[in-house]
């Protein structure tokens, strides 16, 4: 029943539902797990762009996630509607790369 659960049709517009994620390699290589994510581009070491297939409504979502390496640490911010920055660095701070996973919630 509709007053139960949200409708498939929906679904987008519930922002506690995951619209996206991705575990890339490296070099930037997305691995087949991913969803709704166009490309990652490795913009320099440690640097990658994630792009969304179907943008967020606005550049106003969350997202979050993990790196590969356990002495590493992950920062990211979202930069529009369809793209976000991940930034990998070693405990120095010093920028290295990773095998990065991230994930996004929001309206879409």
């Amino acid at each position: 029943d509709e007053d139960t659960y949200a409708a498939p049709d929906m679904i987008k517009y519930s922002p506690g539902v995951g619209k996206q994620w991705a575990h890339w390699a490296a070099d930037g290589t997305i691995d087949s797990g991913s969803y709704n994510t166009t490309s990652v581009a490795r913009n320099s070491t440690g640097n990658y762009t994630v792009t969304i297939a179907t943008d967020h409504s606005d550049a106003n979502y969350n997202m979050a996630g993990s790196l590969a390496a356990g002495d590493r640490n992950f920062s990211g911010s979202t930069t529009a509607a369809g793209t976000y920055i991940v930034v990998s660095t070693e405990a120095n701070g010093t920028v290295a790369d990773s095998i990065c996973r991230a994930g996004t919630w929001g309206d879409q």
